[in-house]
């Protein structure tokens, strides 16, 4: 018999982690009456010893640099010397005629303008996107998204796509192991909250280590194409969490139903989830990426719990009754 009250708890502590998410975002978004990170000048007169790094600061470099220009999102204008290499993973990269650079010149989700007269002894990479490989073709896929369409197909569609893809995935993993993902399912409802807080502790630790990696690879031709395959595998990490939460929710609102109609009752769940969570990525797709981590976590959290659904912790309370016995 599913716990309803828990199974409320636990679907309610992932609404306020989403609008706590979504409260931040407003709170830190940039406003028209809030002024613009200046530009990080280097001038021509100046000989910076070392590498420049920003986040979101605009970069221009007259002088000299003897070490790496970086900027996370930020726009950088090279017009003057870099011994090192020249990044930013979502900004513009423009080389102007006076520009010498000894090392690299990459833009991972950008385009790199090279002026005649700019000498880069290593790869430029992001000048030309049709020679970029698969991190062109996936650049060119997330800025389609962000546009509203990729090759001519609306963003509502590629979400419609992803979501019965996931939706599939979440089936074969209910139908393979449809034991353990009942068993992990009753630790969910049984500890919600440290579900939760494991799951979503899981999902910022693999971030943090695509990030990481993603930051490495992309400074290497060879390694280029490990970044589409840590993407992958950050989206299958959310399969397991939300086949549980997805077995959950169905048990909730059909009842417990007989063993052969788990399928169909995960269906329902993974439907109900899936269908706000797909209108919202048609929307955002990071904000849709978001939500779905979030609402996978208390799954995960349960499955790491449980070992993997073989194994049932039993409560603090049924063990304290065992020592007394």
């Amino acid at each position: 018999m599913i716990n309803k009250r828990r199974l409320y708890v636990s679907l309610w502590q992932v609404l306020s982690v989403c609008l706590i998410l979504v409260g931040l975002y407003g709170w830190f978004q940039p406003t028209s009456v809030v002024a613009q990170a200046e530009v990080r000048h280097i001038t021509s007169d100046m000989q910076v010893e070392g590498n420049i790094a920003t986040s979101s600061q605009d970069i221009l470099v007259e002088g000299s640099v003897l070490g790496d220009v970086t900027s996370l999102s930020g726009d950088i204008v090279i017009a003057g010397y870099v011994q090192g290499d020249v990044v930013s993973y979502s900004g513009t990269i423009e080389l102007q005629g006076s520009a010498q650079v000894d090392g690299n010149v990459l833009a991972l989700g950008a385009k790199v303008t090279q002026i005649a007269g700019a000498q880069v002894a290593g790869q430029v990479i992001g000048d030309n996107p049709d020679e970029g490989g698969a991190l062109a073709s996936l650049s060119g896929f997330l800025n389609g998204l962000s546009a509203g369409q990729v090759g001519g197909v609306s963003r509502l569609s590629v979400s419609l796509v992803l979501a019965l893809l996931t939706a599939g995935l979440v089936l074969v993993v209910v139908w393979r192991w449809p034991y353990r993902t009942e068993g992990a399912g009753r630790v969910m409802l049984t500890m919600p909250a440290y579900a939760l807080l494991m799951g979503l502790l899981t999902f910022l630790l693999l971030v943090a280590v695509f990030v990481a990696l993603s930051m490495v690879l992309a400074l290497t031709l060879i390694g280029l194409p490990l970044v589409l395959v840590l993407v992958l595998v950050l989206q299958l990490s959310a399969i397991p969490g939300l086949a549980v939460l997805s077995s959950v929710v169905g048990r909730s609102l059909v009842g417990r139903g007989r063993s052969d109609q788990i399928l169909l009752i995960t269906l329902v769940g993974v439907l109900v989830l899936l269908i706000p969570l797909t209108f919202l990525s048609s929307m955002s797709l990071i904000w849709g990426m978001i939500v779905l981590y979030v609402l996978a976590s208390p799954g995960l959290g349960a499955v790491i719990i449980s070992r993997g659904g073989a194994y049932l912790p039993l409560p603090r309370h049924a063990v304290h009754d065992a020592e007394l016995m």
